[in-house]
Formats: C-alpha cells, structure tokens, sequence
C-alpha cells in the first residue's frame, strides 16, 4: 500500500490515504469523509448515512480470504434497492495466498465484492489494458442507460454475456476507503449480464456531486459463499 500525504480539511490531522486510486477516505481523528478531487483538490462530504450493523462476510479493515486469496475491506457502500438492500465492499489484495493461473479477476489486486441475502459476486473495473467496453453508450446518464436493449446480448471478450437484470439503487450509506467520492442519496442506474460460464458485466450510471453524468463497466463472476472466509482481524 502507498501512503500519500494529505490533511484532513476539517481538523487538519493526517488522512491514512493508502493507495493512489483512492479518491474518498474517513478522518481517523474527526470521522469526516474527504474526497480527493481530479485536479488535487480536498472537499469534505456531508453526512455518510447509518450503517446498522449485521452479519457480514467482509468488515472494514479486516481481512477476509477469497478465490484462495486474502483481501482486505477498505470500503463499504451500502445501496437500498426499495424493498431491500446490498452491501458493497471495495478491497485491495493484502499479500500471499495463493494465486490462481490463468485468471486475470483472481490476480486482481482491487475488487468489488457485492453481498446480497446469501449471493456473493466479485468484480474488478476495466482498467486502460483490458480489452475495450462493449459499446460507447453516449454522453449523458439517460442516454447510457438506455443502451443497449433489454432483448440484446454482448460479448466481452470471448464470452457472451445477456442481460439478466437491470434498476437502480440509492446509496445509503458508506465507511472507509473508496475508488471514487460518492454521496448520501446519490442513485446509481445499472444492467447486469451474465454468461453461461458464470461470469458477469455490470454496466453502472450515475451522476456525481457536480451533476456530471459517470459510467463504469467492471467484469466478473459468482463466488460460492462457503468458498469465502470470516474476517480475520488484526487485533485480540
């Protein structure tokens, strides 16, 4: 992990900012959450919601082992969907463990690991070397999440992934160490595919605090939740 200097804007105490990619961090001194803007700057972000505590697979600052190897919790988003909700935990690869040949998710050194009554996915964003998206949607939310058409099909890279689900969820609440700055309330639109080898693609809209409309695509599979640890602490 890379420590890089930065001070908290509400009470000036050093940020434990640990990776470069690290655009949101909690104040370990005051709780404040403080996102790293593009250009450099610091902007604290208001309120990070409740986060009723429940059983989990993954806990922030714990290591929890996966696909033979351990990760590490440096994030946690919940989303409400209207009837229910689902946690989201961004993790960083802490070190050993075995490394599976032949697949590029199972080397990953970040992932998202998503939780939903007893259904465990993990998923890692396209970075600049993975093969491109499958399509450009366009240049705003509404036009992203138009495409494609709920009867299309994709392919990425090899595999032929149908569209299985599509909604949008409300984040609810959030801790920890993020990829990007998110926000109390803020709705994110999403299209989830899967393939018949089990793998998914998840295409996700939304806009961020100054209204600019974002996507993401990120690639993955199912994991079996006997197949994932408890956390393992670092202290008594």
């Amino acid at each position: 992990m890379e420590n890089v200097g930065h001070s908290c804007p509400n009470c000036g105490a050093a940020l434990d900012w640990r990776l470069r990619l690290t655009r949101l961090v909690e104040c370990a001194q005051c709780g404040a959450a403080v996102a790293l803007e593009r250009d450099g700057a610091l902007r604290q972000i208001g309120e990070r919601g409740d986060m009723a505590d429940t059983p989990a697979l993954f806990r922030v600052g714990e290591v929890t082992e996966a696909l033979g190897r351990p990760w590490r919790a440096l994030g946690h988003v919940r989303f409400s969907y209207g009837p229910g909700w689902w946690d989201e935990f961004w993790c960083v690869f802490d070190g050993g463990g075995a490394r599976a040949d032949e697949d590029a998710l199972a080397r990953a050194e970040t992932a998202w690991f998503s939780c939903d009554e007893g259904d465990v996915a993990m998923e890692a964003a396209l970075g600049p070397d993975d093969p491109a998206p499958p399509a450009e949607p366009g240049d705003s939310s509404d036009a992203m999440f138009s495409w494609p058409p709920q009867s299309d099909n994709l392919k990425w890279p090899q595999q032929t992934y149908a569209l299985t689900e599509t909604g949008e969820a409300r984040c609810i609440a959030f801790r920890g160490e993020l990829p990007e700055a998110v926000a109390l309330g803020e709705t994110h639109r999403y299209r989830l595919f899967a393939s018949q080898k089990g793998g998914l693609m998840t295409l996700e809209t939304w806009r961020d605090g100054a209204g600019r409309a974002q996507e993401s695509w990120s690639a993955g599979r199912w994991i079996d939740p006997w197949e994932v640890t408890a956390p393992q602490s670092d202290h008594p």
